[in-house]
């Protein structure tokens, strides 16, 4: 780690995003923390994202170019990249409350045993005018088990602050084309121990009609989720069926939202139809 004060790396990937990245953007910029670098790569954007962009000349924004073909590989391009002692992410169309770097930062810097700190994520509307939701993590230590119980306890989304680890690379496996940054997690959660600091650290802006958009492709991200952790060495049944119940549930709620009530029963049957497993 840095002798004087530790740098943070902030990867953010952009794909036609010119009515939100500027606010991303400026919200990296208003940080307590003025040690970062911001790595923005646009993803073969048609709009005026790249125009956006190129408006800030902050010299710790660097702003590269790819055409990659997944997301992984778009953010592993920024990860080779990055020189911080510790790593996060922030989605183009969301945003980093004021002491999001500082905070997370401190309890690294007088935490050395820990790895991975997150905090409060809240999530607002498209405009930011109204908040939805308040995720509180809820879980200090190895999270690898958690993050294999599909557990809201340590995961919210790219919002964990990573340390670096000498000799073990961060980068995310490019055959995972769904959930693919909670497959990274998950594969770098035995690494070490996770925390969290008591106040909000990201801001998730709810686009409209986000959820009905993409739920059939969320849901077969989480079947190819839950099919890779099925097959990974030491799993048992009674997680694999607590797991799927989790599944369930989460698709039920989120059908009936959307006012999708087929998928909504078949969901919601299938979950009844699991027997709880109390370990």
């Amino acid at each position: 780690m840095s002798a004087e004060k530790p740098h943070v790396s902030i990867v953010m990937p952009a794909f036609n995003v010119a009515s939100y990245i500027a606010p991303a953007i400026q919200s990296v910029i208003d940080q307590s923390y003025a040690h970062w670098e911001l790595w923005v790569v646009n993803h073969n954007s048609t709009d005026q994202t790249v125009q956006v962009i190129e408006q800030f000349t902050d010299p710790r924004i660097h702003l590269i170019h790819s055409s990659a073909p997944t997301l992984s590989s778009v953010r592993n391009l920024a990860l080779k990249k990055c020189t911080g002692d510790f790593v996060c992410f922030l989605d183009a169309d969301d945003l980093l409350p004021p002491t999001s770097l500082q905070s997370r930062v401190e309890f690294l810097v007088a935490h050395p045993h820990i790895s991975f700190v997150d905090g409060q994520v809240i999530t607002k509307s498209h405009d930011l005018s109204k908040t939805l939701r308040l995720w509180q993590p809820s879980f200090q230590g190895m999270p690898l088990y958690e993050m294999t119980k599909l557990d809201a306890k340590c995961f919210c989304g790219v919002t964990w602050m990573i340390r670096r680890i000498e000799g073990i690379p961060l980068e995310f496996d490019e055959s995972v084309h769904y959930l693919e940054d909670r497959w990274m997690y998950l594969c770098i959660a035995k690494q070490g121990l996770y925390d969290y600091v008591n106040e909000p650290i990201y801001i998730i802006r709810k686009r409209p009609n986000s959820m009905m958009h993409h739920l059939p492709r969320l849901e077969e991200g989480y079947r190819q989720f839950m099919y890779r952790l099925d097959m990974l060495p030491g799993q048992k049944t009674a997680d694999k069926m607590e797991r799927n119940k989790t599944f369930h549930l989460i698709f039920f709620k989120s059908y009936l939202k959307t006012f999708r009530f087929g998928k909504a029963i078949a969901h919601g049957l299938s979950y009844l139809r699991i027997p709880s497993v109390h370990h």
